[in-house]
């Protein structure tokens, strides 16, 4: 049987070739150029933003030349085989490495809209009004943290039901340079007071993620 850590790590190495919706292996040109294809074709049937709002994508958030697949492929995670004894630092060494993710060197000083997974902060039960937005369902509780510059601490101005979890959100609001400490690890990024609606997804296709290159 697969080992739990192993699956983790596994995971985390498919992402560079995953988007939210599935999953093939190409080669790099031809992804590119299947991932712009596909998120031009998905940007003509999904609502616009609001007037001077700007859509925001998940690698626009790192910086021209950080790669955090690099650490993946210096570890070998590719070559792992089931039970491997070395599963375990090796996802530690990950997740070190992507703690430690930089920033971009301004963000938008515009409102921007970005479309993710929460995971719920707050301890209270029911509904909350902090979450982390993620790029992928299951980050921080099923899979490893995401790339800390692919996390963003958001602060709503109304409350988020806990069942949508699982689904995905399109947050709008201004985002900040501000690093932070959460239980599922560190996150760069901060948008306060954010106004965030469902995405509707079974009408448009959820946006393409891949880590950044």
């Amino acid at each position: 049987m697969t080992s739990f850590f192993y699956r983790r790590v596994l995971l985390a190495s498919s992402l560079l070739f995953c988007s939210v919706a599935g999953a093939v292996r190409v080669g790099t040109d031809v992804a590119a150029i299947m991932r712009a294809q596909a998120e031009a074709a998905r940007r003509l049937t999904v609502p616009p933003p609001p007037q001077g709002v700007i859509d925001v994508q998940w690698n626009q958030l790192s910086p021209p030349g950080w790669n955090p697949g690099k650490i993946l492929d210096r570890l070998g995670v590719s070559e792992l085989k089931d039970d491997d004894p070395k599963a375990k630092a090796i996802l530690a060494e990950v997740q070190h490495d992507w703690q430690r993710a930089p920033a971009i060197s301004s963000v938008p000083l515009t409102p921007i809209r970005l479309t993710g997974f929460p995971v719920m902060l707050d301890d209270k039960t029911g509904a909350v009004k902090k979450i982390l937005l993620v790029p992928y369902y299951g980050a921080c509780i099923h899979m490893p943290p995401p790339p800390a510059n692919q996390v963003v601490v958001v602060t709503l101005d109304r409350e988020l039901s806990r069942s949508m979890y699982q689904y995905p959100v399109s947050i709008t609001g201004n985002i900040a340079i501000k690093p932070s400490t959460t239980q599922y690890g560190r996150a760069i990024y901060q948008i306060t007071n954010a106004k965030w609606e469902a995405y509707q997804y079974l009408k448009y296709p959820l946006p393409q993620y891949r880590l950044p290159q």
